[in-house]
Formats: C-alpha cells, sequence, structure tokens
C-alpha cells in the first residue's frame, strides 16, 4: 500500500472546537452571552472594557476570567501565545472585540512601517489612502499571524469566539438593486479573511412586531440570533441545520445555553465536543 493511502482519512481523531464571530450592536449582550461559554477566559482592547463592568455587577458567567486590557499589539500576541504555549484549564478563548483587535494592530503596523521617515499624521493619511484598501492589504499578513495563533489555540481544544459591533454597509448586487447590510466593523480586507476562517457567523439583533393594520413599530421587542444568510446579515457558517433565528432570552446564561443547544449536535456526531461540559 502506497504511503498516499495510508494517508488518506474519512474522519479526524479529535474534535477540534469551532471558531465562532458573534456580531451585534453595543449593548446588545454579546459579551455577557458569551461569558456563559465553558471556562471562558477574555482577552480585549482598552476601549473595549464590558466584561470587567459585567464582573462587577455580578452578571457574567461565574467561572469567567479575563486578562488586563490590551493597549498595543505586542499585548494581543503575548497573551495569545501564551494561552497556547501553557497549562491552563480554560476551554473558551472570546476576545472583545474584532475591531479592537485590528485598531491595536492598525496602529503598529502604522508606526512600524508607515512612519519610517515621514510624520505620523502622513503616514496615516498614506495607510487610509483609496479607502484604507492598500494600506488593510499591507498589514493584512501580519492580523492574519494572529488568527494562525487562534488556530493553534483551537488545536489545543479551545473554543474561539471572537465579538464584533456591527456596521450598515452598501452591498452590491449584480443580480438587482444594491442594498444595505450590516457587517461587522472591521475593514473589508480583514472582514473577507475572517469570514473565510469563522466556522459560525452569528448576529444578536432585536426582533420587533410590527402593527398589521398601520405597519407602525409595536412596544415589544426580542433578542434572537439570526444565523442563516439573507440581505441585510452578514451571517452564516459550515454548521447545516441551526434554525433560522435563536430566542436570546431575558439573559446571558439563557442565550448561551440556547446557542449551544442548536449548535453543538450540529458539530460532530455521534461524538462529544470538547467543550468542559
Amino acid at each position: 500500500m502506497s504511503d498516499l493511502m495510508e494517508r488518506l482519512r474519512t474522519k479526524l481523531d479529535k474534535v477540534r472546537p469551532p471558531s465562532i464571530l458573534l456580531t451585534g450592536q453595543p449593548k446588545i449582550g454579546k459579551t455577557e452571552m458569551a461569558s456563559f461559554a465553558p471556562k471562558p477566559v477574555f482577552a480585549y482592547d482598552d476601549k473595549e472594557l464590558g466584561i470587567e463592568t459585567l464582573s462587577q455587577a455580578g452578571t457574567a458567567g461565574n467561572d469567567c476570567q479575563f486578562l488586563p486590557a490590551h493597549t498595543k499589539w505586542q499585548d494581543v500576541l503575548d497573551d495569545t501565545q501564551a494561552l497556547v504555549n501553557e497549562d491552563h484549564d480554560r476551554k473558551t478563548f472570546i476576545y472583545d472585540t474584532i475591531g479592537g483587535a485590528a485598531r491595536l494592530c492598525r496602529e503598529w503596523f502604522i508606526e512600524t512601517h508607515y512612519a519610517q521617515g515621514r510624520s505620523l499624521d502622513k503616514a496615516i493619511q498614506q495607510f487610509n489612502g483609496f479607502g484604507g484598501i492598500n494600506g488593510h492589504r499591507d498589514m493584512l499578513p501580519y492580523f492574519m499571524q494572529w488568527i494562525t495563533m487562534l488556530d493553534q489555540l483551537r488545536n489545543k481544544g479551545v473554543m474561539v469566539i471572537l465579538l464584533s459591533h456591527v456596521i450598515p454597509v452598501k452591498e452590491k448586487n449584480p443580480s438587482g438593486e444594491d442594498y444595505m447590510q450590516w457587517e461587522p466593523d472591521i475593514h473589508g480586507v480583514l472582514r473577507s479573511e475572517l469570514f473565510k476562517w469563522a466556522d459560525c457567523m452569528v448576529m444578536a439583533d432585536h426582533l420587533r412586531s410590527v402593527n398589521d393594520d398601520d405597519m407602525k413599530v409595536k412596544g415589544d421587542v426580542m433578542r434572537v440570533l439570526r444565523t442563516q444568510p439573507g440581505p441585510g446579515y452578514s451571517v452564516g457558517g459550515r454548521f447545516r441545520g441551526l434554525p433560522d433565528m435563536i430566542d436570546m432570552g431575558a439573559t446571558g446564561q439563557e442565550a448561551w445555553s440556547n446557542f449551544w443547544s442548536a449548535l453543538k449536535p450540529l458539530i460532530v456526531k455521534k461524538k462529544e465536543v470538547s467543550d468542559g461540559s
């Protein structure tokens, strides 16, 4: 038998935890929900301190731990690499937010690659030229080094959840009229790579009732996770069978429980997923 035939497989010996991109508008409950994932450890940039507030208020998950806020790109790399290299009992790594991590990477990249021989203001102007496309393309390999670290963490049995705010973006439609869509709040160059990387992309949203008589919005508001792609929402993933919407309930614990109960059976059949439960 050839060496190739010996290496062919029909299934993996070990199930790798999923990569999840959880998006939504500010204050909708993304951070609180993620804090109830199995044995979570949070990392976050210095402008996104939500987990500290939740911990202080006693509404974060009981087993939630978090690192000091990141103020520079090297902090992001160092803490992620430490989680890859060192022994620990954490089962979920959460970064709040992916836009904050991208900002720290951008600040470092401009200072070290664009500001040589010119003022910082001119370096920023050059990076942001043509909508920042060329600047972010130049930065992309360095940002993806971090994504590679996240995959190494997953190989260690740790689920990865990246949180993101959303912004309205006009999507070009070759089959008809263009339309507005909620997208993760990061540059399009980085966004397209994250979409390729993430196993599951869901968006926390408010579902509002509409009066049938006058089509005005009622006072009723329900928090849901949107899971299926369509005009208006950049969501979807590799796991087939999720309901179009998942009720987030009234608490972060209820939101995570409902989401994980729907997702976990789809990740692998006839074998338990390594999630600490």
